[in-house]
């Protein structure tokens, strides 16, 4: 990420920090020892910009949980299949559940999402085991930065002028803690709009 051309001259890195709330810059939002990683981590870049990391919302409970369950199914699995003999292949069945548990594990102890707003462009990088997908576009790009219950959490989302909106991965447990994110992030980006540049705000 780099100041370009477009950039606003004047969004130093004490201007940014101004746009995020002093008393929440760096909070993490979510009800603290619920969940086993903190739903949101706000950090500055150092370079007039603003990194947020998302970690899934999820307690350590269910974390724990759903990582028992998954190698009790494939353990089982593994052993009928052995018990069975010639019939093996029924064990299967219950062997393609254990292997999608094994997966949605994966997926809560290792997925992550890193947003980074700086020098007029936003990168969004998710990854599970350290495989990224990534997606960069510029400020002027976004419409607006909505947020949307899913489940017992609320995530975020970019909407564009053009293109299908990027969900960003966050999962955060409170409605209030994702609105306030989404706000931060409409004001950091309509802050280092050059003039003339299309940006507009939607309810969210």
């Amino acid at each position: 990420m780099f100041v370009t051309e477009d950039s606003d001259a004047g969004l130093t890195q004490e201007e940014v920090d101004k746009l995020v709330e002093p008393s929440e810059a760096f909070a993490q939002p979510g009800a603290p020892g619920k969940t086993w990683a903190p739903p949101v981590v706000v950090q500055s870049t150092g370079r007039g910009g603003i990194k947020y990391t998302f970690r899934l919302s999820v307690t350590l409970r269910v974390a724990l949980s759903v990582t028992a369950l998954a190698l009790a199914v494939c353990g089982g699995s593994a052993a009928l299949f052995v018990w069975l003999g010639k019939a093996g292949p029924f064990a299967l069945v219950p062997g393609a559940f254990g292997a999608l548990l094994l997966l949605a594990t994966v997926v809560i102890w290792t997925f992550t999402s890193k947003v980074v707003i700086e020098g007029g462009i936003i990168t969004v990088r998710k990854s599970v085991l350290g495989i990224p997908r990534k997606w960069q576009l510029p400020y002027s790009e976004v419409k607006a930065v909505r947020t949307r219950r899913q489940g017992d959490s609320w995530e975020i989302k970019i909407e564009r002028h053009h293109s299908p909106e990027i969900d960003i991965g966050a999962t955060l447990p409170a409605r209030a803690d994702a609105v306030r994110v989404a706000e931060e992030i409409e004001r950091i980006i309509g802050a280092g709009c050059a003039p003339g540049e299309a940006w507009g705000m939607g309810k969210r």
